[in-house]
């Protein structure tokens, strides 16, 4: 996870949003529910061929929203 600030020489790709359950029974702890969104936005930036994701909202309620990125060339076959 980047700032916004180490991707200005970046290309942006577009934004993913994420959401994991934050309550069971109980409040979940933050940092693993901060842990689990951005997992899952590095997984979809992956779809979008993005290397680098920067949180673009707070968590709120589970859900997060990231910039997907991509800062380093393709690499070619």
């Amino acid at each position: 996870v980047q700032s916004v600030r180490a991707v200005e020489q970046c290309k942006k790709l577009g934004k993913v949003s994420t959401k994991v359950e934050s309550k069971v029974v109980f409040s979940r702890d933050s940092e693993k529910v901060a842990g689990e969104l951005e997992d899952l936005a590095r997984n979809e930036a992956a779809l979008m061929r993005g290397d680098t994701i920067v949180p673009i909202s707070e968590i709120n309620d589970g859900r997060r929203s990231f910039g997907v990125y991509q800062c380093f060339p393709a690499k070619t076959q």
